[in-house]
């Protein structure tokens, strides 16, 4: 099968005669709307009036669509406001298919732009205008299943109702009455003036609502932020050593962040990993290594791990504590209270007593301000303050090491993945002259379409001959409908009814994310890679696919492949092969090993951000270093 790949516009190409003809707006069909007064008609500035959303800034927005006739022209109500909706929504998804594939002129892609974010702005207010209708119906006590006025019909739940009179989704409904008239206003606000299309995703994320919630939740509203103090090189570095410089990973995974080291001298020695499976990787990826297999935090891997640091020679840390009770994805009320989340102590632990001559540590963001229940006999001091991650480790490493701790994301040292992370470095105050520096940020971003674009498009169940890392897993048919019809950054939850998520057994998915379902967009940074990557629901794990013109549809109806993810993530292409890893019959690995593998990719650190860091550390003076090795070039 041929790649769909996306058009080119051709030079001198005369759109004039396609935009006169467009459905987009017909002059005719506009005077017969004007002319029609005596019916109701729903515009913007209706909306905007009835619900005292601020009009001044949505003026072009509304004298573009305040006439057209795509909207309707008659109340509606109940089902057929919902019809109507779906319809406008179709259209918009169809026009933004069509500007993304279509070869236009600059000036006729900018009106049809601009006619598109016009009624894609009226269909979000639109949904919103519904949601307010929805939140007025009354929720039903008394509904639960085994009510008797649940069995016998005569009494319906607030779902069932809307179910029944306007045919929308748990899901669907849901999202419609979170939306609110700030949320949609300024999402409208920010698309326009980021030149984009507003969608119901930033809409939502924008809904006041929604960060009350997630606010009203924290605990740690009541401490003040951690205050970071990160300082940055203001020239591009480069690292030269002439004797090798050796690493201990401690939460180690499978180092893929090292898996570029060796291009600057610098090689993991000891590594230490609780999970037997990563484990033996490990030792595959690094034969050269010492691996300590079982739980750091025991006294007995905790000393063995110390031990060959020293016998090792190295001069460097790398800690990864599990990230997983710190982040956002975890919804877990209980977080903060697992032995994970304690893996801190353990680390700062074995700084103070290996006085490695430099480290490393990283995390998610919310990591440095984290104050998690299951620490708090060492986070809490002489006073009885409870300190936070941050204050603990500046407490008891400061005295020592120049520290810098800052949050970074990969996306700014050359990777396309979004990868924010949480970064403490620190070097010993007596055999530096001063603190370890971040490296110099690029003044360029990536995009994914760089990076992957050039990979064989996939079909459901393809395997790329010439790549046996490259090959999509069959889905079932119902998620493939769906997915042809999400367009390239968008969430299949914005597709039209008939096209939304739904099961094997034809139910709704209960996703936990607004973000799930979204395809990801090529002309922009990759998001964070989770350790749910094989999951088409998981956040932003779905291939960007591209309009097929013929079919109407988008191509690639899956995640992406672990080669695409080998690419993202900037690792080495022949890292994997050195795993041998058993696959079946059809050439794709083994469904369990895959599985293990992508959990394993999820909880990376990208080579290339790891390099970065290197590439500003002050060398101890010593012999190995140049003379040359802290000019910039």
């Amino acid at each position: 099968m041929s790649n769909i790949v996306m058009a080119e516009m051709p030079e001198n190409y005369d759109t004039t005669e396609d935009v006169n003809h467009s459905d987009v707006v017909i002059q005719q069909e506009v005077l017969q709307n004007i002319a029609s007064k005596n019916n109701y008609f729903m515009t913007i500035n209706d909306i905007v009036d009835a619900n005292k959303l601020s009009p001044e800034k949505l003026l072009d927005l509304i004298d573009s669509a305040a006439n057209d006739n795509l909207f309707p022209s008659t109340k509606l109500s109940g089902q057929e406001m919902i019809d109507q909706v779906n319809k406008m929504r179709e259209w918009v998804d169809s026009e933004q298919s069509i500007l993304k594939s279509a070869p236009l002129s600059m000036d006729a892609y900018n009106k049809k732009k601009a006619i598109l974010q016009a009624r894609a702005a009226y269909v979000l207010l639109y949904e919103c205008y519904i949601g307010e209708e929805l939140r007025k119906i009354p929720k039903k006590n008394g509904t639960n299943k085994n009510s008797k006025g649940r069995a016998s019909g005569d009494v319906k739940t607030k779902a069932e109702v809307i179910k029944d009179k306007y045919g929308l989704s748990p899901r669907l409904a849901r999202d419609f009455q979170d939306l609110t008239w700030e949320g949609v206003k300024a999402a409208i606000e920010i698309a326009i003036k980021q030149n984009d299309i507003p969608t119901r995703a930033l809409a939502l994320s924008k809904s006041t609502k929604k960060k009350v919630k997630i606010n009203s939740r924290s605990e740690e509203n009541k401490y003040p932020k951690f205050e970071l103090d990160n300082i940055e090189e203001s020239e591009y570095k480069t690292l030269t050593l002439e004797k090798p410089l050796y690493v201990t990973t401690l939460f180690s995974n499978i180092s893929l962040g090292l898996s570029r080291a060796h291009e600057l001298n610098i090689h993991c020695a000891v590594a230490a990993e609780w999970d037997k499976t990563r484990a033996c990787w490990h030792e595959l990826l690094f034969p050269d290594c010492h691996m300590v297999q079982g739980d750091f935090t025991s006294d007995e891997c905790f000393n063995e791990a110390l031990e060959w640091h020293r016998n090792k020679g190295c001069t460097i840390v790398m800690a990864s504590p599990c990230c997983e009770p710190f982040s956002n994805l975890n919804n877990s009320s209980n977080k903060g209270n697992v032995p994970e989340a304690k893996q801190f102590y353990h680390t700062t632990k074995f700084m103070k007593e290996s006085q490695t001559y430099g480290f490393i540590i990283e995390n998610v963001p919310n990591f440095i301000d984290a104050r998690p229940k299951i620490a708090h006999d060492v986070l809490k001091n002489e006073d009885g303050y409870i300190r936070c991650i941050g204050e603990y480790i500046r407490d008891e490493l400061g005295a020592d090491y120049y520290l810098n701790i800052g949050i970074y994301t990969a996306t700014d040292y050359g990777c396309v993945e979004d990868r924010k992370r949480l970064i403490i470095i620190g070097v010993r105050k007596d055999m530096s002259n001063g603190p370890w520096k971040f490296p110099k940020k690029h003044s360029v971003r990536k995009m994914l379409w760089e990076v992957i674009g050039d990979l064989r498009s996939l079909e459901n169940g393809e395997i790329d001959p010439n790549d046996p890392w490259h090959y999509a897993r069959t889905l079932p048919e119902c998620i493939v409908n769906f997915l042809e019809q999400t367009p390239t950054g968008c969430s299949a939850w914005d597709n039209a009814e008939d096209f939304q998520p739904v099961l094997d057994n034809g139910e709704y998915p209960e996703a936990k994310f607004s973000k799930g379902y979204v395809r990801n967009d090529w002309q922009y940074q990759c998001p964070t890679i989770t350790t749910g990557n094989g999951e088409i629901s998981d956040l932003s794990s779905i291939h960007p696919g591209r309009y097929n013109p013929e079919t109407k549809k988008f191509t690639d109806t899956r995640v992406f492949s672990l080669r695409e993810l080998q690419r993202i993530m900037d690792c080495p292409s022949d890292f994997f092969d050195k795993l041998n890893l058993a696959r079946d019959e059809n050439g794709m690995l083994e469904q369990k090993t895959e599985n293990n593998l992508r959990k394993a990719i999820g909880q990376h650190f990208c080579p290339i951000h790891v390099n970065a860091l290197f590439s500003t550390m002050p060398l101890p003076v010593n012999d190995n270093n140049k003379t040359n090795d802290d000019i910039a070039v």
